[in-house]
């Protein structure tokens, strides 16, 4: 009995569920970052150069909208710290490789770059 008790008094945790976070984030990326992406690709817009191409295109609707989209639907509730740093992550990898794949394809005209700065 004494555990039982102690568990019913325990107060919940704050949890969160991840589609209130990731579903949102993934509309928001497809509407901003996609539409930039179709628009650079026809040189409507002058977008980054990652984004001039199929490849970029490619890789920022399956690495930036589906991951969104998927770890929405399948990622349990969790608590508010844990969904924050995955959020985060997904955040961080969008900007960080655009920026690199700027960077490895300038790197035939300017050698002296570092790759470092990708790591």
């Amino acid at each position: 009995m004494g555990e039982t008790e102690t568990r019913r008094t325990e107060r919940p945790r704050a949890r969160l569920a991840s589609h209130m976070l990731f579903f949102p984030a993934a509309a928001l990326y497809a509407a901003v970052v996609l539409s930039l992406s179709v628009l650079a690709i026809a040189r409507v817009v002058a977008g980054p150069a990652s984004l001039a191409t199929a490849f970029g295109h490619a890789h920022e609707l399956l690495v930036g909208y589906a991951l969104a989209v998927v770890a929405g639907n399948q990622l349990p509730p969790m608590s508010i710290a844990r969904a924050v740093v995955l959020f985060g992550l997904w955040a961080r990898h969008g900007s960080r490789s655009s920026r690199c794949r700027a960077m490895s394809r300038s790197r035939w005209i300017w050698p002296s770059q570092q790759a470092s700065r990708c790591m």
